[in-house]
């Protein structure tokens, strides 16, 4: 099933935005990219672009766009939005047009004012865009009034699978019926280096794992499994344990 991938991240604090504007600009090595010789395209669209707008943080247009007005802390500074696709869903001669789409339907959301910067990816396994916005309305944050709550999540899914299904992508189903969450970027570098870590060090032991039958790599990662579940179980033991010796208490040993 080839289908249409559109999910955004909310931040409350500059650090966040500015972390992520790093990572998109390739501001720091990145071990796992899978194709880092490609060359990625940072793409600024917007009707009110000033002289030098490119060389402006973050900081400088969002204090533009708030003309002097309170961030409260609770407030939804920076929407981050990834949009992709099944790999090989859409051939490349159509790619531009797929992320046309996909910005033009962002635009017809927030405005074209309230973009500030959008990414293409083409260095990792799939081309994807990454796309910053700044939920403002009469010079306030305000990301509920452009997405409020649960259902208005569903309508955006359905909105942006509308505005790209032209290119033979479908719907996925919602969050609701997959139960799935998605798994942070921090998370799964720290699960890939560690499995990294473990076939390095089964391949001194026991040579190239891509000698290896299929039966003896999937003994593997069920034995990696099974030790990673063994040591989570005894960090939160630990943990109790910890708990309860502050508590006084005596039957932790």
């Amino acid at each position: 099933m080839n289908y249409a991938i559109m999910r955004f991240c909310k931040y409350h604090t500059l650090k966040e935005v500015n972390n992520a504007i790093a990572h998109c600009r390739r501001e720091f090595p990145i071990p796992t990219l899978s194709h880092p010789e490609e060359k990625n395209v940072n793409i600024y669209t917007r009707t009110m672009l000033a002289e030098n707008y490119d060389k402006k943080s973050f900081e400088d247009v969002l204090n533009e766009r708030l003309k002097g007005n309170k961030i409260r802390k609770n407030n939804v500074i920076c929407v981050e939005y990834v949009m992709s696709f099944t790999p090989g869903a859409i051939e490349e001669d159509k790619q531009a047009d797929w992320a046309k789409a996909s910005v033009k339907w962002l635009k017809n959301i927030y405005g074209e004012e309230r973009i500030y910067s959008i990414f293409g990816h083409r260095d990792e396994s799939n081309f994807h865009l990454h796309v910053f916005v700044i939920p403002e309305k009469e010079n306030r944050l305000c990301f509920k009034k452009f997405v409020d709550g649960p259902v208005a999540c569903r309508d955006h899914q359905d909105s942006y699978f509308e505005a790209v299904k032209e290119f033979g992508l479908e719907r996925g189903l919602s969050v609701s019926v997959s139960k799935k969450q998605h798994e942070s970027h921090k998370r799964w570098m720290a699960e890939h280096a560690e499995k990294e870590a473990k076939l390095n060090a089964y391949e001194k032991t026991f040579g190239n794992i891509l000698d290896w039958d299929i039966d003896t790599v999937q003994a593997y990662y069920q034995h990696y499994d099974s030790i990673k579940k063994k040591e989570r179980k005894r960090e939160e033991q630990q943990l109790y344990c910890k708990i309860a010796e502050a508590q006084n208490y005596t039957y932790c040993n």
